[in-house]
């Protein structure tokens, strides 16, 4: 049988060892004879690969996803930017921020009236910690004094408290406008037979350098200053003891108009209170013993009352004024003083509002009333233990002793509303994204919480300064005021 099968080949077989030394490089007595390429071979010697066409497709289209996706977010942050500068802009507004609040930096300023302003892009700061009055323009962002210009020493002992004042003015004034009134001696042995009158001075500074802008004086004694643009409206006590209302350039004083109350009158002894001046972007009132509503423009009277009779006055958003007697409906007046219509109550005056709304507010107590701005009816009503005091975006925020919330412009649907335990101290702000109000803090003070603003989801928390005070909105900025600092948020 073993013929039957055919002859066994023989091979030459090679056995490497493993321990031998093989030179590199190619043994090409030895390699394999080339075969068919399989789909996964590489088609050119280099080792580049063909990828098929539909691969290069799906390729284009991820580079496409990606760009659409990088310039949708480019255009959603820039809308979300733009839509922040503009809110930033109205005042009361704070300016969106992307991040948790944090302190930036502080500074050593009184709590009082007119110690912390912006103008033309600086934050302005009045102190007398020095013994010197001075007025600090500061970066709003690092708070580094960019200038400064000493004012006023304090009062020396046996005189009178000097105390400066920085008048608020739009945001965007590059004037800054400040006033003190020169102090009398509180004991001498000095006698006159008329009392003296103190003297009021003026001082007016460039926001950006600091440079003086002009100075002023008045000798009458003053009732009253407000700001209006860049000028001064001064209430001011004559001879024969009538008040005279002034509209003067805040850099020198330059005079724009006058008027003298026929029947209002003020007390050498003191016997009464002085008239009380009130100074709006549009109207002035002067009230004592009647009230006076004026054109902020040229003086005219626009509406008033008789005297023994006063009235409550509230410019409105839109244009015009309200006014309320104390007793019976408030009317809404035209920019000319001319009635349109009756509401309920009078228009609450709102810390911020873009206009959204479309109708004005009367808090009545437990009831927020929203009626029509044009003919006074009523929109909507709802039972909320809480005032408004700020309108965006379609939302009221509203604010109080016992928290804070919202509610729908719209309808006056409650979004939201968040008790506390303890009085508030100060009332919210908002930037239109969340609404920021004090809360307290576990364990012991309290917090700054940031809750959404349509469904009040806490967003942020930080604790706030011992001893704050206030929130108030500067420049687009967040400032906690405390006794004898202003805490900057950014």
């Amino acid at each position: 049988m073993a013929g039957d099968r055919p002859a066994a080949r023989m091979q030459l077989v090679e056995i490497a060892d493993p321990d031998e030394d093989v030179p590199p490089g190619p043994a090409p007595s030895r390699a394999r004879p080339p075969r068919g390429r399989t789909p996964g071979d590489d088609p050119t010697p280099g080792g580049a690969r063909w990828l098929p066409w539909w691969a290069w497709s799906l390729a284009a289209v991820l580079v496409l996803v990606v760009v659409a996706a990088v310039v949708a977010t480019g255009a959603v942050a820039r809308r979300a930017d733009a839509r922040a500068d503009r809110l930033a802009q109205l005042p009361g507004f704070v300016r969106a921020l992307d991040h948790t609040p944090r302190e930036v930096w502080r500074a050593a300023v009184p709590h009082r009236y007119g110690t912390v302003l912006a103008a033309g892009g600086t934050l302005v700061t009045v102190s007398d910690v020095t013994g010197t009055w001075t007025v600090t323009g500061r970066d709003p962002v690092t708070g580094g004094a960019a200038w400064e210009q000493d004012v006023v020493e304090v009062s020396r002992a046996g005189f009178e408290t000097v105390s400066v004042v920085c008048l608020p003015g739009p945001a965007a004034s590059t004037l800054v406008v400040c006033g003190w009134v020169e102090p009398g001696v509180v004991y001498g042995r000095r006698q006159t037979p008329e009392p003296v009158v103190p003297v009021t001075r003026l001082v007016a500074f460039d926001a950006s350098s600091g440079a003086p802008a002009g100075s002023w004086q008045v000798r009458q004694r003053l009732v009253g200053v407000g700001r209006v643009g860049d000028d001064l409206v001064v209430a001011t006590a004559t001879p024969d003891r009538r008040v005279r209302v002034e509209r003067r350039a805040g850099a020198d004083g330059t005079l724009r108009w006058g008027v003298t109350s026929q029947d209002e009158r003020v007390t050498t002894d003191g016997s009464r209170p002085d008239p009380r001046l009130e100074v709006g972007e549009d109207l002035v009132v002067l009230t004592g013993t009647s009230t006076a509503v004026l054109d902020a423009v040229d003086g005219e009277r626009l509406s008033g009352s008789a005297s023994g009779r006063q009235l409550l006055v509230v410019p409105l958003t839109g244009g015009g004024f309200a006014s309320w007697a104390s007793t019976g409906d408030a009317r809404l007046h035209d920019a000319d003083g001319e009635v349109r219509a009756q509401v309920v109550g009078l228009p609450v005056r709102l810390s911020a509002d873009d206009r959204s709304s479309g109708a004005l507010l009367v808090d009545l107590g437990r009831r927020v009333v929203a009626v029509d701005p044009d003919d006074g009816a009523q929109r909507w009503e709802q039972v909320v233990p809480l005032s408004p005091v700020a309108v965006v975006d379609g939302v009221v925020v509203l604010g109080g002793d016992v928290g804070v919330g919202a509610v729908d412009a719209g309808d006056g649907a409650v979004l939201w509303q968040q008790r506390v335990p303890q009085v508030v101290p100060f009332g919210p702000v908002t930037d239109g994204l969340v609404v920021v109000g004090p809360e307290p803090a576990p364990g012991d003070g309290w917090a700054l919480v940031g809750r959404g603003l349509r469904d009040g989801v806490r967003v942020w928390s930080v604790p706030l300064p011992d001893g704050a005070r206030g929130l108030d909105v500067v420049g687009g900025r967040m400032v906690v005021r405390t006794s004898d600092e202003v805490v900057v948020l950014g």
